[in-house]
């Protein structure tokens, strides 16, 4: 990318806004003024306990997009012989090893995982109440701003793509060895794999073949076969 003016001036924007979303979803956390602390099965969830849960949420599916990068991205590249990232070479082998790889499980299984933390995330950033109306009030805000920005849960969806999702991308993009060489990667890879293969997903499987099916497609020699 050819880092121009331009370029430099949406950097500096998107960084403050990122921080100003940042300051804004966690003081609503921790006041209890969001989702995360209200409503069925949430009354009773301690603040700085539904911080922890954001933060935890956000590692969730900052992992999930970073792995997808990594695994595609080091399928390409020649194998890892760096004896510093042995981790990542048995990660790696557990994707895409003989005679049994397992990539399409796993990029089936952490999109429910990606699922989950969507809607949870959303829950915890996006303010409680109705028609601009925030319990406590949130520093001077008129009612057309809470509801615009705080309650339709804007600012958090800003915070989570950027923090949550494209850092990670992007982190895995540029180091993918790096981010595939950890015992997380490895336990969060099994975990994936584990959930995929109890079944709870495989209806995936089914609605892509009869897609399939209806619409009479012809594979491309590179497609991964359904089923």
């Amino acid at each position: 990318m050819r880092k121009t003016t331009a370029y430099h001036v949406k950097s500096v924007v998107s960084v403050a806004v990122v921080l100003f979303c940042s300051v804004v979803v966690t003081k609503g956390i921790l006041a209890g003024q969001t989702h995360a602390s209200n409503g069925a099965g949430w009354d009773h969830l301690p603040h700085w306990t539904a911080f922890l849960l954001f933060l935890f949420f956000m590692v969730i599916i900052g992992g999930c997009e970073g792995l997808q990068i990594s695994a595609v991205k080091l399928n390409e590249l020649p194998p890892i012989s760096d004896q510093t990232r042995s981790m990542a070479a048995r990660n790696i082998s557990i994707l895409h090893g003989e005679p049994n790889p397992r990539l399409r499980h796993f990029l089936v299984g952490r999109q429910l995982f990606a699922a989950v933390c969507y809607v949870l995330l959303a829950r915890s950033t996006s303010f409680s109440g109705s028609d601009g109306n925030v319990s406590g009030g949130f520093w001077g805000w008129n009612r057309w701003a809470c509801a615009v920005f705080l309650q339709t849960g804007l600012l958090g969806s800003i915070l989570v793509t950027n923090v949550g999702v494209l850092a990670w991308r992007m982190a895995a993009s540029c180091f993918p060895a790096s981010f595939m060489n950890s015992w997380i990667s490895n336990g969060l890879i099994r975990t994936i794999l584990a959930t995929e293969a109890t079944g709870i997903i495989a209806a995936a499987w089914v609605l892509a073949g009869a897609l399939d099916q209806a619409t009479r497609r012809k594979p491309a020699h590179s497609d991964m076969d359904v089923g």
